[in-house]
């Protein structure tokens, strides 16, 4: 029997933290695929985003194997470059899968190693590489790229784009010869059947719900300021879920809420991913302004638990007022408010039929084993 081959995942952050959003999803779903066909084994830090202490029930600096998988949670003292080196060492990969390319010890660190022993190593970007990220940062992001394409730091890489989208923005930086291969993300199954998902939809009465990290590219403060200026309706609230390391942004956002508003804005913290499928399918709409989404891990989950979508055009998700599952719109308010108000005026029969088509939507069109199967091949293709 041939042996498996055994791949070295570097991220960030890794389950079971989750404040950082989709790529802990992407990572996560994608080994948890394909980890009957290949030996994983990731190194990520201790630390969810954000925080100070280390999780809590693992064993530090030490491999843990979690479900078939192992993995090396390295704690402040231990993420450096003398210990990332060891460990390739130690495991000599037959490939490196490195997510993100700006973070010093878990992205740029891990492709050097590559290049000086020779290792095959595949790059997800993650979304970093769209307009909407590199707005964000956008001198010391703009200065690290120009460095990286003059030391020809990526000359050697394999791109792992998750859209058509994302391919056109590595292009666009590293040039038309990039190599890329295109797999679309695993999103995470279905855990609840249509029969769980109940929620009356009132005419003149809605529920939103936001769930991500808050940060500028998100657009929540244009959300948030929009929304109350839809004051006629019987009852509107905006459940938000999600944490932001940039305390100044979410100061912003709590002093947009005006004192006499008629919508209920409700910051809710974290959401544990355990808690995401019943928050979906207690909504009537997920709502997500964004100036860039690589995939949309959280739009794939809506759909998933039969709750509509209402999104910027600059996802991957589009026409989904043709496939009656929601809306991708411009950035404009005059719009985003004539989409609000024809969902809110939905009445009980229309909604419960767009729930019902985001669901089917979901298990028909998004998760299925050509999705897996391109991923698988992205570790097999020649050149990898």
């Amino acid at each position: 029997m041939k042996d498996k081959k055994k791949i070295m995942v570097f991220i960030d952050w890794y389950v079971p933290g989750f404040k950082a959003g989709g790529p802990i999803r992407s990572v996560f779903n994608i080994v948890s695929a394909l980890k009957e066909e290949y030996n994983f084994f990731i190194l990520t830090s201790a630390y969810d985003l954000g925080e100070e202490n280390p999780y809590k029930d693992i064993e530090l600096n030490q491999w843990n194997d979690v479900d078939g998988v192992l993995i090396k949670y390295l704690d402040k003292d231990h993420i450096k470059n003398a210990v990332i080196k060891h460990n390739v060492d130690e495991i000599d990969p037959d490939l490196l899968y490195v997510n993100g390319i700006f973070s010093r010890y878990f992205s740029i660190l891990p492709i050097r190693i590559g290049r000086t022993k020779k290792i095959k190593t595949i790059v997800a970007p993650r979304g970093m590489l769209g307009d909407g990220a590199l707005d964000v940062k956008k001198f010391k992001k703009n200065l690290f790229l120009k460095y990286s394409k003059f030391t020809k730091m990526f000359e050697n890489v394999t791109w792992h784009a998750s859209t058509d989208l994302e391919s056109a923005e590595i292009k666009k930086i590293f040039g038309e010869k990039a190599a890329i291969r295109i797999s679309i993300n695993i999103p995470s199954p279905q855990t609840l059947k249509m029969g769980q998902i109940s929620k009356l939809k009132k005419y003149d009465e809605i529920k939103l719900v936001y769930v991500g990290r808050l940060s500028p590219k998100k657009n929540l403060h244009l959300l948030i300021d929009w929304i109350q200026k839809f004051s006629y309706t019987k009852k509107t609230i905006l459940e938000i879920w999600g944490e932001s390391s940039e305390k100044e942004y979410v100061d912003e956002l709590h002093q947009i809420i005006k004192p006499n508003s008629k919508v209920e804005i409700q910051f809710k913290g974290a959401a544990n991913p355990m808690e995401l499928p019943q928050i979906y399918a207690s909504s009537h709409y997920f709502i997500l302004m964004t100036k860039h989404e690589n995939y949309g891990h959280v739009i794939a989950e809506a759909l998933s638990n039969g709750c509509p979508v209402i999104i910027s055009d600059k996802t991957p998700w589009r026409d989904l007022q043709t496939k009656g599952i929601g809306w991708d719109i411009d950035i404009d308010e005059n719009q985003f408010l004539k989409t609000l108000d024809k969902a809110i005026k939905m009445d009980p029969i229309d909604y419960n039929k767009m729930a019902q088509n985001a669901f089917n939507y979901f298990k028909e069109h998004v998760y299925g084993p050509e999705v897996i199967a391109s991923n698988k091949q992205l570790f097999e293709d020649e050149g990898n």
